[in-house]
């Protein structure tokens, strides 16, 4: 069965409540399915369940109760979603971010609209196979 893009879920990993309601706004009126978590601790929940059909994943880098990277770590060591794109949100230079593994993009702070609906589009788009639809479902 071929899906359309925006029939994946966002996976939006943040713990600033008032950026996650917005954001969770914008993306919601752009089509797309939001799952939440507020804490590093939600997001391996989410993770790792095996229902998860997760197409992204939006991480804020610098959380509360752990790290982002912990997020991008835990994705990437998790068979059924380890090949989904990751989007780092960070006020923090492209530079800091280049020894890490993995593979991501990065969207910096402070960005708008038009700028996540673009990392989100473009990520899912990189899944497609060229008609809007994903490959291989």
């Amino acid at each position: 069965m071929m899906r359309m893009a925006k029939e994946k879920e966002v996976l939006l990993v943040d713990d600033d409540a008032d950026a996650a309601t917005i954001v969770r706004l914008l993306l919601r009126s752009d089509g797309y399915k939001v799952r939440y978590a507020k804490t590093v601790e939600e997001a391996k929940a989410i993770i790792s369940d095996p229902a998860t059909a997760i197409g992204v994943a939006l991480v804020d880098v610098l959380m509360g109760d752990d790290s982002g990277l912990v997020v991008l770590d835990q994705i990437r060591q998790e068979p059924r979603l380890q090949d989904i794109p990751v989007i780092l949100m960070t006020g923090v230079l492209e530079s800091d971010l280049q020894d890490l593994n993995g593979d991501f993009a990065y969207l910096r702070k402070p960005y708008n609209s038009s700028e996540l609906l673009d990392a989100v589009s473009g990520a899912l788009c990189e899944q497609c196979d060229g008609s809007g639809e994903f490959a291989g479902e």
